[in-house]
């Protein structure tokens, strides 16, 4: 589900106070796009957030938040030691840690979301916790011993790689509704200017970074 900007959205909002201001069209130009880039930074609410983008040469996909274990059956201990995306399916594997055990649950089956045409992708490094979840298989992998609302934090990189040559898409927000009590939302950036994320990245309020853009315009 590719979000847009909305008439209820912060991003119309942002966008109308700003034509309010009668910028001159350089300045108001800029001031919008690095807004937009900001908004496709933060990530929306979901229990799970990955965000995948474009560093360097590099892509990272890194991943936070917490699942609730509400509605999923046990299926046992399991799961597959790979660290890996299948942008067709809207699957994820994050298994940094291979020798750990991992405790699988199954759903009911859902209609995937998928945020690209590409298939199963394997990444270069991981760190972090383990989790994944298979659309095709209806499973989601958590640590072993895993309790509901516990924090998991993890990334992958794909060395030399590009969205493109990934198969995923460039910009947006895709949402899986695992569980009515669950859900994971992938967002993608193609690579916003360096220091426009450095600052969404390191918590620089958006005013703070409007206000420099602003600054750096009128030099």
């Amino acid at each position: 589900m590719s979000t847009k900007s909305t008439p209820n959205s912060p991003r119309f909002f942002g966008a109308q106070f700003l034509r309010s201001l009668s910028l001159p069209r350089s300045l108001l130009t800029t001031a919008m796009t690095g807004m937009t880039m900001i908004s496709l930074c933060v990530p929306a609410n979901a229990d799970i957030n990955i965000l995948g983008q474009q560093i360097g040469s590099d892509v990272v996909f890194s991943y936070s938040g917490s699942v609730n274990l509400t509605g999923l059956t046990i299926a046992g201990i399991g799961g597959v030691p790979v660290n890996a995306i299948v942008p067709l399916t809207a699957s994820f594997a994050f298994t940094p840690s291979f020798v750990a055990p991992m405790d699988k649950y199954t759903y009911k089956a859902i209609d995937p979301n998928p945020f690209g045409s590409g298939g199963a992708q394997f990444a270069t490094l991981s760190s972090g916790d383990n989790f994944g979840f298979d659309t095709l298989n209806n499973a989601l992998l958590v640590p072993a011993g895993y309790a509901s609302g516990n924090p998991l934090t993890g990334s992958l990189t794909f060395a030399g790689a590009t969205l493109a040559s990934l198969g995923v898409f460039d910009d947006g927000t895709y949402e899986n509704v695992i569980t009515p009590n669950f859900s994971v939302l992938i967002t993608l950036v193609s690579g916003p200017p360096p220091e426009e994320l450095s600052a969404v990245q390191t918590g620089l309020p958006m005013a703070n970074v409007m206000g420099q853009m602003l600054i750096s315009g009128n030099q």
